[in-house]
């Protein structure tokens, strides 16, 4: 009746649920070792630890075989495992040996393999990938590292003063919300976790203040003294995120607390971030949408709240929220002819979605493309009725009237994103298209014509000749960035191709352009002749630092091992003429010292070139970088 045993025909049943037939499985593998004496030791540990760690799937098999065998016995597959090279396949091998210790029952025969796998996690658990490697970088692999420690060593005296250290001071943001996770989790008892987390919701980083702040709710909710707290951040917090987060677990955590509501209002007035308070009008919709005070508060925000992101929001929540209550649908026509752009945008939106099959609304529809005096209000027409009523008659011609006459490109470019999507197949739509590349006057729209030829009309006659044109000739760096990154993804193997981009690296007056075109070209071509000599030019010679970083960060990818490198980011680690004018840039010298670091760690120059930096690079973020990592690397 449950299916745990199913009849499978010819008077044969079959345990078809995935756990018996992993149990099963590796029940088979022990009675071949052990009874039958079929497997060999060595057999079993490399035939079937060997030839399948690597495949997830067989994981609970091996280690179910693990919770079967002899301690010692598992002790030399945890050896074997630990003696893969993993990196590959994110060490997995290393993951599968934490899973296959936890099935031991007594782990006093094995310590020292114990102890060698713990170091071995630890190192993973500390690995600090740099710049040009965070974008490639699977930080899945630390939060396991941090997870199977936490876990499956959660008895040791060491584990938890380990896993606070790391939460408390590491450079590594996974890392550290991993951790503070699983103290929060593993160790909600001991009398330190608590002090922790409060120190935490301190913290000078929003996303550890956030991972505190959720713990709090989640572990302690029925503390007073945790609502106060969570009050007085809300309050008080300079990250809006923070805020924003507060208020979300205020109003599901303490729904029922009669405070909740009456705060809740207060910051919709008081919050001065816009997203703060649009959060705290969908809790209150949601959360409290049969208070009788609820709809008449987002009626009031939407007619009178100071704030266009409020009121939209406010459109919003009555429209999904009220859809079936008589009245909203002529509330919401009523609040299309305000003069609020923005309310009248969103009762456009939620008119077209909530209301279609309502008769009339086509026409209104049609009538605020053509007609309406706002441009937002026209684009939100557009791709309604686009999306909406494709099939009625007249809508393309509505929607190239709106490509061709329209005054301003927000509509335009809606108008022409949504022909190229909707009817591609119609005859003259390549042609419209053609015309706003070439003609249209504001590059918004030259850009989204020319992204939407590229993809949909690849491979007729003249399109790559087209976007040549408008790498070359095009007035505005938008367009030609666009069409560079098109040419050089979709015509790579066309003749002449690498050439073009060669002379955007080169002779392209727009820094955006240059970059685009040193990132496809370092991506798509870095096995032809000439290209690291390509690269090291707009490395050294470029005067826009983003694209001298954009070369440094590609050579450190694909042509590290290659002759002269390590003295050509030494070059640049000393020399980039690179000044800080704001927070958020990043450093040529410090992507090039990174490069060093991690690829020629035993290098003579390498450690003095970081110590010389540490003291004397002008970038107060570099010196800070380098600080650290020396003193990783004297730990």
């Amino acid at each position: 009746r449950n299916f745990v045993l199913c009849f499978v025909g010819a008077e044969y049943y079959a345990f078809v649920h995935r756990t018996f037939l992993e149990y099963f499985c590796a029940r088979e593998f022990i009675w071949q070792f052990e009874k039958e004496q079929k497997i060999s030791k060595n057999e079993l540990i490399e035939d079937i630890f060997g030839n399948h760690w690597q495949d997830e799937t067989w994981h609970e098999v091996l280690r179910l075989i693990a919770g079967m065998i002899d301690a010692k016995f598992v002790g030399e597959i945890i050896s074997y495992l630990m003696e893969q090279e993993g990196e590959e396949e994110k060490f997995m091998n290393l993951f599968l040996a934490g899973k296959c210790l936890f099935e031991v029952r007594s782990r006093q025969g094995i310590c020292d393999v114990e102890s060698r796998l713990l170091n071995e996690l630890k190192i993973v658990i500390e690995y600090n990938p740099d710049y040009y490697e965070v974008y490639e970088y699977d930080w899945e692999v630390q939060e396991e590292g941090v997870r199977q420690v936490a876990t499956f060593w959660k008895d040791d005296p060491d584990t938890l003063p380990f896993l606070k250290q790391l939460a408390r001071h590491d450079n590594d943001l996974v890392v550290q919300l991993e951790a503070l996770r699983q103290i929060a989790t593993g160790w909600k008892d001991d009398p330190d976790t608590l002090p922790l987390l409060k120190q935490l919701v301190r913290s000078d980083d929003i996303d550890v203040q956030l991972e505190a702040v959720r713990q709090l709710a989640i572990g302690w909710k029925h503390q007073p003294e945790i609502f106060e707290l969570l009050k007085q951040l809300a309050q008080s917090y300079d990250s809006y995120d923070v805020r924003r987060e507060v208020i979300q677990l205020l109003a599901t955590a303490w729904k029922d607390n009669p405070q909740t509501f009456e705060l809740l209002k207060q910051w919709v007035e008081s919050d001065e971030n816009w997203e703060v308070q649009t959060e705290v009008v969908r809790q209150i919709a949601t959360a409290w949408k049969d208070n009788p005070q609820t709809f008449e508060l987002l009626k009031q925000w939407v007619e009178s709240d100071e704030d266009s992101y409020v009121r939209r929001e406010a459109v919003r929540q009555i429209a999904t929220g009220w859809k079936d209550e008589p009245g909203i649908f002529e509330l919401l026509k009523q609040w299309v002819e305000s003069d609020d752009s923005d309310v009248r945008r969103e009762a456009v939106r939620q008119i077209a979605t909530g209301w279609k099959d309502e008769p009339g609304i086509f026409e209104l529809l049609k009538q605020w493309v053509e007609s309406d005096e706002d441009s937002y209000v026209r684009r939100e027409a557009v791709r309604q009725i686009a999306t909406g009523w494709k099939n009625e008659s007249g809508i393309l011609e509505l929607l190239k009237q709106s490509v061709v006459s329209d005054e301003h490109p927000i509509v335009r470019s809606e108008a022409v994103r949504q022909i190229a999507t909707g009817w591609k197949n119609e005859s003259g739509i390549l042609e419209l298209l053609k015309q706003s590349v070439v003609s249209d006057e504001h590059p918004i729209v030259r850009s989204e014509a020319v992204r939407q030829i590229a993809t949909g009309w690849k491979n007729e006659s003249g399109i790559l000749e087209l976007l040549k044109q408008s790498v070359v000739s095009d007035e505005h760096p938008i367009v030609r960035s666009e069409a560079v990154r098109q040419i050089a993804t979709g015509w790579k193997n066309e003749s002449g191709i690498l050439e073009l981009l060669k002379q955007s690296v080169v002779s392209d007056e727009n820094s955006d352009v240059r970059l685009e075109a040193v990132r496809q070209i370092a991506t798509g071509w870095k096995n032809e002749s000439g290209i690291l000599e390509l690269l090291k030019q707009s490395v050294v010679s470029d005067e826009n630092s983003d694209v001298r970083l954009e070369a440094v960060r590609q050579i450190a990818t694909g042509w590290k091992n290659e002759e002269g490198i390590f003295e050509l980011f030494y070059h640049i680690a000393l020399n980039d003429p690179f000044q800080r004018k704001y927070d958020f840039q990043d450093n040529p010298r410090q992507t090039a010292l990174e490069a060093i670091v991690k690829h020629y760690p035993d290098h003579p120059q390498t450690l003095p070139l970081l110590q010389d930096r540490a003291e004397n690079d002008p970038d107060e973020k570099l010196r800070e970088w380098a600080k650290k990592k020396l003193q990783r690397l004297e730990n």
